[in-house]
């Protein structure tokens, strides 16, 4: 039934901020991946492999220990009763989804195969619903995240160009969904203070900078990152220093002390 894909499609997706082993194969999917369902959830698209989500009460366990023995033609028959066939190419509305696909995954760092022929999609509209779901996570850009192809101006004549390092919207969200959006050292709330529209709203602090790494790197979300408020997260790098969390929550109380 619909209201089975719609199961495994969400379960898929709790995949993305799951366990290691959860990650790696959320992504592997994502990657390999040549035919998708895909939902419509208010204001963005939910994808899911065809072949995943076509089995009932599918999980990734059952998914790796079975696949062998799985068919996409028996998806693919059983997605079409009770979504109707997938739109390829010639449909109007694949380069509109295909081209979501790609961003999604530029988001979350992960290179998609090229199938010949193009992906191929299943599309429903729901609003998918789970329980105990995380607080949905709002994506900012922030003042120091500055567009390395840009110069900026400081004053006449001079210029001066900023770096910028990559962060990771897909890791900044798992932090805040594993935390919750209130400040690690001060305990802020945007959302208690501000109500809806500081509904999610945290920067990420990486426990180690990535102007540190040499090299490309997968942060882990959960031990690498720790949502803090914007204060806080200034005054844990102010003088150019990276202060632990720990120590900042020492001079807190120091000072509220005097």
């Amino acid at each position: 039934t619909k209201e089975d894909v719609v199961k495994n499609v969400s379960r898929f997706r709790r995949y993305e901020t799951g366990s290691v082993a959860d990650r790696d194969f959320f992504r592997d999917k994502i990657r390999t991946g040549k035919q998708f369902v895909v939902i419509r959830e208010r204001d963005h698209y939910v994808f899911a492999p065809s072949k995943f989500a076509g089995y009932k009460n599918n999980n990734r366990g059952m998914h790796v220990s079975d696949l062998g023995s799985r068919d996409g033609r028996i998806t693919n028959r059983a997605l079409n009763n009770v979504l109707g066939g997938p739109f390829g190419p010639n449909d109007s509305r694949h380069k509109r989804i295909d081209a979501a696909f790609l961003r999604y995954c530029r988001q979350i760092g992960v290179t998609p195969i090229k199938p010949s022929p193009a992906r191929k999609y299943w599309f429903h509209t729901t609003q998918l619903k789970e329980r105990g779901r995380p607080t949905p996570v709002t994506a900012f850009t922030y003042p120091e995240d500055l567009s390395p192809y840009k110069k900026y101006p400081e004053g006449t004549p001079q210029t001066v160009t900023v770096d910028r390092w990559e962060r990771s919207a897909s890791a900044r969200k798992a932090c805040i969904e594993h935390y919750g959006a209130i400040c690690r050292v001060c305990k802020f709330d945007f959302e208690k203070l501000y109500g809806e529209i500081g509904r999610g709203y945290m920067h990420v602090h990486h426990l180690v900078p990535i102007s540190k790494r040499k090299e490309k790197y997968e942060v882990d979300p959960i031990k690498g990152l720790q949502p803090v408020c914007p204060n806080c997260h200034a005054m844990l790098h102010a003088g150019g220093k990276v202060r632990s969390i720990k120590k900042l929550k020492a001079l807190i109380l120091s000072n509220s002390m005097k």
